[in-house]
């Protein structure tokens, strides 16, 4: 045997020593850091505001005529479409404010936004606050630009600047349109019964976008329209 062989073996031992005193410290620290991060992510879970926001128009109820008239453009009309939110995060969370506007070209104007109210009509203060799991629904009254013939055969119906929608509907069938001006078929039967039908081409209404504030300064977005098809945007 080399008289080498002894060092050689006493440096493999040494190298070997000191990778594992190496590794006991190491393991540890990498471990503790792992269990730290990790109990970082679970506390910014647990602090992160979670909403779930649904907006949708099928709803009934009156519509207000407002005083909006936008020229050429049209008229405003104020239609109540339900608005449900519901707190999906583990913390307490407040609704702030929220912005109402037309997805086409982020579209604002007079009347859009006809205010929160709760199922019996009364305003919805904010901000309002929800409990972790607690669901809250309100109608949101929306304005729509309808055409001024529309305008017109609304306002025969009433005096009044609130009609049921149902009426408003009928009404607008029998002139053979619908309320954004739409092309529609209309049928009445005997003992009040109608049948009103929209093809796909003609099935157009804006879609319009609700962003909501949350008092952390958190914002959830949803949008909807009454027509939810591709290609159903109003020019």
């Amino acid at each position: 045997m080399s008289k080498k062989s002894p060092e050689n073996f006493a440096r493999a031992i040494a190298v070997i020593s000191l990778i594992v005193a190496l590794a006991a410290i190491a393991i540890p620290y990498f471990q503790q850091e792992g269990a730290l991060k990790q109990q970082q992510e679970q506390f910014e879970a647990l602090q992160r505001e979670g909403l779930s926001v649904k907006l949708s128009p099928y709803v009934s109820g009156e519509i207000r005529l407002t005083e909006n008239d936008l020229g050429l453009l049209g008229h405003v009309v104020q239609v109540p479409w339900r608005l449900t939110v519901s707190n999906t995060g583990s913390r307490q969370l407040s609704i702030a404010r929220y912005d109402l506007s037309s997805v086409d070209s982020v579209e604002y104007y007079s009347g859009i936004d006809g205010g929160l109210v709760t199922k019996n009509s009364q305003p919805v203060d904010l901000p309002r606050t929800l409990e972790p799991g607690e669901t809250q629904s309100f109608f949101l009254f929306i304005g729509i630009i309808v055409p001024r013939t529309v305008y017109e055969i609304l306002k025969e119906l009433d005096e009044g600047n609130d009609i049921q929608r149902i009426d408003a509907t009928i009404a607008l069938a029998r002139e053979g349109v619908d309320l954004y001006g739409n092309k529609v078929d209309y049928t009445e039967f005997e003992e009040g019964a109608y049948h009103i039908t929209i093809d796909s081409v003609n099935q157009k209404a804006k879609m319009f976008s609700l962003t909501i504030y949350t008092g952390r300064d958190n914002t959830f977005i949803v949008s909807a329209s009454e027509y939810e098809r591709p290609g159903a945007s109003a020019p």
